[in-house]
């Protein structure tokens, strides 16, 4: 079988696991979108994902899902951040991208918000949340009142950037090559989810990124909304 035919097959093992766990779980498959993660994957192997039928790519990069983009500027797909971004690349993420799932600061929203009103660009994103409380990763700490106060600080300021439109949240867990060792960290961002969304009331925060290659099955069961799928579609990275 070669590479094309590989992705093809590996892709369409994952939407059928996709929605036969959400059929398990009492849910609909069409409410949970597969974000193929194609950090450091060659452009041939994209282009038979997107050509394979998959419609959403996500990169870790800025420059390099940009270089992407615009190499594969003929194929129809949706492009969305979800690495840590630098606030210096805000620019470069306003322009490229379509969503944004690692808004971590202030700092970094009111720059997108500059570049996008330049653009008349409106840009979804989701709020990164750390919520195994890794210093090694970005994204807000919820564990202390004090935490807690900082984020409704800054999403108090960043609801009112016309040009961002709040979605939700992202979370990565802790890593664990035992997907149900993730489950209590992904009960607990659907709890939080759910907590934002009472406190925002005006606002939709439907969406709940969370679940890779080795758990999104859980992450499903758990209410993931969006899953960042790379290794299980595209192989190893070269």
């Amino acid at each position: 079988m070669d590479q094309a035919a590989e992705i093809q097959q590996r892709y369409h093992e994952i939407q059928e696991n996709i929605s036969s766990t959400a059929a398990r779980s009492g849910r609909d498959p069409a409410n949970i979108r597969l974000i193929a993660v194609s950090k450091k994957q060659p452009i041939e192997k994209i282009s038979a994902y997107i050509l394979a039928g998959g419609t959403i790519l996500g990169e870790n990069y800025p420059e390099e899902g940009a270089e992407k983009r615009q190499a594969l500027a003929s194929l129809k797909a949706e492009w969305q951040m979800v690495g840590h971004v630098q606030s210096r690349k805000a620019a470069l993420v306003a322009r490229h991208f379509d969503y944004i799932h690692s808004l971590d600061s202030f700092k970094l929203a009111s720059k997108l918000q500059t570049s996008l009103a330049e653009q008349d660009k409106r840009l979804p994103f989701l709020i990164e949340v750390n919520i195994g409380a890794e210093s090694n990763k970005s994204g807000y700490l919820i564990q202390s009142d004090a935490e807690l106060d900082k984020l409704w600080l800054d999403l108090d300021r960043i609801i009112l950037l016309p040009n961002l439109i709040w979605r939700g949240i992202m979370i990565m867990p802790p890593f664990s090559s035992i997907a149900e060792e993730s489950r209590p960290y992904f009960i607990q961002a659907r709890e939080f989810l759910a907590t934002l969304q009472k406190r925002y009331p005006t606002l939709s925060l439907g969406q709940l990124s969370m679940g890779t290659s080795l758990d999104y099955t859980t992450a499903i069961e758990e209410g993931a909304t969006m899953v960042r799928i790379g290794t299980a579609i595209f192989g190893e990275r070269d």
